[in-house]
């Protein structure tokens, strides 16, 4: 565009900057007639290190007022920034869109008194055409990645829908393998589980970036869990402190199943006359994550094996750590505080 101005404007140098969300000036082309490309690269950066904004400058001064400036004599005029010394006539238009200013277009030239009330008018005709034409270029290509995002946000809702469909399946199935325990049992349990995937998907939805905050997940998990797994009158009390650590949303799935599970676990074989105690801790290790649900006056049994144990629940917990997070999963039994620490180690995928 400026190039095309050659022939009707008797102009040295000429440039297009655009105001970018900071009110600074990025420029989008700059020309200097007969100079070879190098010229142009310094002029660059002599631009760049003087930190051209908005109201500084001449430039700076009409993309703040949206009106034009012709300076028959830039050594008369103090708000002149010199990117070279010969430089007597400026001749600076706004670049508008409705009444917003988006940039400037600028030509100097060697002489003074060099631009006339007419060329003033056909910078300013130029100017309206080339902002229309960027402002037509920005709303296409943010069209073209809104589009984008919303069909790859579409695969991604498809794929887990899918996976959360199979996994609510299997859930089911895991249930009709209780052959004593009662339906009202299976349902609470297999309910239970399922809130805890919809736990994790609603804090998916406040992420926009498909995250999820590890200690969020855990504190909701829990109080969940234990409402859905009590009696109105029944007080679990319970505890969630350490690191905020950000997860997938892949890996926030399986580990609300499986402290979900662990949390089931400890309520329905707490001692008859003693309610559980739950304290959760969420740490970093190295490149590890480490999350301990401590159950304080818990005992493992004197028999228990945990690599040998068929228990379902615990046969889920190991798949989900083991396959889905790739971790390790243990039971730990400690005499201060006497309790049984369920500890499950995994690396948080980026």
């Amino acid at each position: 565009a400026i190039q095309a101005l050659e022939s009707f404007l008797a102009y040295q140098s000429g440039a297009i900057l655009l105001v970018d969300a900071d009110n600074r000036f990025s420029v989008l082309a700059l020309s200097r007639q007969g100079a070879p490309p190098e010229f142009a690269a310094r002029d660059r950066e002599f631009v760049k290190q003087h930190d051209p904004r908005v109201g500084k400058g001449i430039t700076g001064t009409v993309a703040q007022t949206g009106q034009a400036l012709r300076i028959n004599d830039t050594t008369r005029d103090p708000r002149y920034i010199g990117l070279r010394d010969d430089v007597r006539s400026e001749l600076c238009v706004p670049l508008k869109v409705g009444e917003r200013v988006i940039g400037v277009l600028n030509v100097e030239s060697p002489n003074e008194n060099a631009y006339t009330e007419e060329d003033e008018q056909l910078l300013s005709t130029v100017a309206s055409l080339l902002a229309v034409a960027l402002e037509n270029a920005r709303l296409y290509a943010r069209a073209k990645d809104d589009a984008e995002v919303k069909a790859a946000l579409l695969r991604e809702l498809s794929h887990r829908v899918k996976n959360n469909l199979t996994a609510v399946a299997g859930l089911l199935y895991l249930g009709l393998d209780k052959e004593k325990a009662t339906h009202q049992e299976i349902f609470s349990e297999t309910l239970a589980r399922v809130q805890s995937m919809i736990a994790a998907h609603s804090l998916l939805s406040d992420s926009p970036r498909a995250r999820v905050d590890l200690l969020l997940l855990g504190q909701n998990i829990l109080s969940d869990s234990i409402r859905q797994l009590t009696l109105p009158s029944q007080k679990i009390p319970y505890h969630v402190e350490g690191e905020s650590i950000e997860i997938s949303a892949r890996q926030a799935t399986s580990l609300a199943l499986v402290l979900n599970e662990l949390v089931t676990n400890a309520l329905k074989h707490a001692p008859p006359n003693a309610a559980p105690q739950l304290s959760l801790t969420v740490k970093r290790d190295a490149q590890r994550v480490v999350i301990e649900l401590f159950n304080h006056g818990d005992l493992l049994a004197e028999n228990f094996s945990g690599s040998a144990s068929s228990g379902i629940g615990l046969s889920l917990i190991r798949t989900l750590v083991e396959k889905d997070l790739c971790g390790r999963f243990e039971l730990i039994a400690r005499a201060q505080p006497r309790g049984v620490a369920s500890v499950i180690t995994f690396v948080p995928e980026s």
